[in-house]
């Protein structure tokens, strides 16, 4: 067969000698003869004893299905790795929409609760923070003013419906004063509502209470939360 090949082979260049394209498929045909004579050949000589030719036709055609199907399989693992690869990133890419629009939907519901005047609900990366801008502590003190406790009520109904891994509370002073004393009073006052927040029902465990006295001002003249 190999024999007839060649000499096909060899006509069909003789006959189109420019043209690669009529000529090819005779070429790899041969090649192909060439290539299943010699992995015969090698096989029917590969032992002590000489193997029959039909013998040895049979096995070099095993070895190269075992190897088709071995390639097939490693290209399966290599597809089935990559599609593991994709579909991880996805649910990574859906966990983060979701973890998203659930902050999106918290955020409006918390808006909701506030008016202008009480207090600012806004988004930081994936943090909600609310801004007290009612929350105002007689000057020198921590202790929370009878007034506000209704907005405190507020901001512990908008912590039970998120279920936040965490909470921090963020205590301020205005620029008056010395900076340890504000600081130790922003602290105080950071705690206070801490603790009251706790009382509600809100686990203080994961709420941390943290005083910034005058560092981090947001309203200058005048104390607050």
């Amino acid at each position: 067969r190999a024999e007839l090949d060649l000499h096909n082979a060899e006509n069909t260049i003789a006959s189109h000698r420019h043209e690669e394209v009529a000529f090819k498929p005779a070429v790899d045909k041969v090649n192909a003869s060439s290539k299943l004579l010699a992995d015969v050949g090698m096989k029917v000589r590969s032992g002590k004893a000489v193997i029959p030719e039909e013998v040895a036709l049979k096995l070099v055609f095993q070895e190269r299905g075992l190897g088709r199907m071995s390639e097939r399989l490693e290209s399966l693992q290599s597809q089935s790795e990559t599609t593991s690869e994709i579909i991880s990133v996805q649910d990574q890419e859906l966990k983060k929409a979701r973890e998203t629009q659930a902050l999106e939907r918290a955020l409006a519901q918390a808006r909701k609760e506030f008016s202008r005047e009480e207090a600012e609900v806004y988004r930081d990366g994936n943090r909600l923070l609310i801004r007290l801008k009612a929350m105002h502590f007689p000057t020198g003190r921590a202790d929370v003013p009878s007034a506000s406790i209704v907005l405190l009520e507020k901001v512990r109904s908008v912590t039970e419906d998120l279920e936040p891994t965490n909470v921090v509370v963020e205590g301020h002073t205005d620029e008056r004063g010395s900076g340890p004393y504000n600081d130790k009073l922003s602290t105080a006052r950071a705690q206070t509502v801490r603790q009251l927040l706790g009382e509600g029902g809100a686990p203080t465990a994961k709420i941390k209470a943290v005083g910034y006295g005058e560092r981090k001002p947001k309203v200058k003249g005048h104390t607050e939360k």
